[in-house]
């Protein structure tokens, strides 16, 4: 069976997404299950959860080159959303937003966010 690819998706909260998928459906997804996944554990500082961007194509989330979830992984374990449980809903990622100098998306025009990732995170900027 092929799965659809992600549309869009956005941060809901500090732990949660939420994802359009190219069918149409949307599901949200609850990565508190991962944190203690060394992999993931960066994921607890909420800058860096919010700041990821939807890999080309639609093949999954990507926060920076180690971290990652698949579409699979979203569409099997993702809890359906209905439509009108996201009124007011603002996305912020779809697939091919350009990513800033330190090699994450601009999600947000907040400088704070930006600044906060900066702080709390070691990116060096890719060349």
């Amino acid at each position: 069976m092929k799965y659809p690819r992600i549309h869009k998706a956005k941060a809901a909260n500090d732990t949660t997404l939420i994802v359009e998928f190219t069918n149409q459906e949307i599901k949200k997804y609850d990565i508190r299950h991962l944190l203690d996944i060394p992999m993931f554990s960066p994921l607890r500082q909420p800058a860096l959860f919010k700041n990821f961007k939807v890999e080309q194509e639609g093949y999954g989330i990507v926060w920076n080159e180690e971290i990652d979830i698949s579409e699979y992984e979203l569409w099997k374990n993702g809890v359906m959303v209905e439509s009108e449980d996201l009124a007011g809903v603002r996305w912020l990622e779809e697939p091919g937003n350009p990513v800033s100098d330190y090699g994450y998306p601009r999600l947000a025009t907040d400088p704070l966010l930006d600044q906060e990732v900066r702080k709390n995170v070691n990116i060096s900027k890719q060349s």
